[in-house]
């Protein structure tokens, strides 16, 4: 929408342009827009205090306790309206062509998780994305026989890049060969494979190296490959143990993940509590085979399906 700046007149085509424009006047965004454009939460009336552009105006609650407090007051009807709404201004905003999985909305704060609306709404989220009008990448269908139904491993090919080896049942044979991307694959041709990533290394990737990274994402994407990403760190740690990131904010490493997830297909991201868990994910998750790129990992490891 046009949007006029209340200092010069000035119309822009909407508020990212007019948040740009603000340094010409030397004032804050966060000051503009409080001042402005105030915003308050549907459920307390309280003030939604300005983040970002995104946040401010997709948010109607000043955090996810809230959103999902004014949800469950509402009834099931005005909620799965609310929530599919939302999908789709999201979407349109970003310009997303599906419906976004559960590790992408866990790193907004508009929408609540996958698992809670479909509890909610009692709706499967095929349906939620369906009306929405954008569909979902995923099929939510069926999880539970598709993500159990997996070829036991009798070998798992090791990159010889590795510099700490996961370590696995001792009747698994190991295999180690130079990967073309990945960590872990069930064999030297498989075109599916794992990338494991410490704390650091997720940070670092979606940092400084995330032009390398993008390369091995092309690389995949042109070999009719697929990389699952997993993160040796739970979501709340990385998303709020803001010590350990130094001089990088999750916000913006997330921000840089969610561009990546609209430019490719061919990668997912899930987050393991540490490395047992990681190992017993990573040949369950192989074992799926090309079921893999059907199926949101994130969601199936929450509920607890995989």
């Amino acid at each position: 929408m046009e949007i006029k700046c209340n200092f010069c007149a000035k119309k822009f085509s909407g508020v990212i342009e007019l948040s740009k424009h603000l340094k010409e006047h030397k004032i804050s965004q966060k000051k503009y827009f409080e001042e402005f454009y105030p915003r308050h939460d549907l459920l307390n009336k309280k003030k939604i205090h300005f983040k970002s552009v995104e946040q401010y105006f997709l948010s109607d609650f000043e955090d996810k306790i809230s959103m999902k407090s004014w949800l469950n007051q509402v009834g099931n009807e005005k909620a799965l309206d609310y929530i599919s709404a939302k999908i789709k201004k999201y979407c349109e905003i970003k310009n997303l062509k599906s419906a976004p999985p559960e590790f992408f909305i866990q790193t907004v704060g508009c929408l609540p998780s996958i698992r809670f609306i479909e509890k909610l709404c009692g709706a499967n989220y095929n349906e939620v994305a369906y009306k929405s009008g954008k569909g979902s990448q995923y099929d939510y269908i069926d999880l539970e026989s598709r993500a159990t139904n997996c070829k036991p491993a009798k070998q798992i090919v090791i990159d010889t890049r590795e510099k700490r080896p996961l370590k696995f049942a001792k009747d698994l044979r190991k295999v180690n060969v130079a990967l073309d991307y990945g960590d872990y694959a069930l064999s030297p041709a498989s075109r599916i494979v794992i990338e494991r990533k410490s704390f650091s290394d997720f940070f670092g990737t979606f940092g400084a190296n995330l032009e390398r990274f993008e390369k091995e994402l092309l690389r995949a994407q042109n070999n009719n490959g697929y990389i699952i990403i997993m993160v040796e760190a739970s979501y709340s740690s990385l998303a709020y143990n803001k010590k350990r990131w130094f001089a990088t904010s999750p916000e913006y490493i997330f921000h840089r993940v969610r561009d990546l997830y609209k430019k490719y297909e061919c990668f997912q991201i899930v987050y393991c509590d540490g490395r047992k868990h990681m190992t017993d994910l990573i040949l369950k998750i192989l074992g799926l085979g090309e079921e893999v790129k059907k199926i949101d990992l994130q969601y199936c490891i929450e509920k607890e399906i995989i």
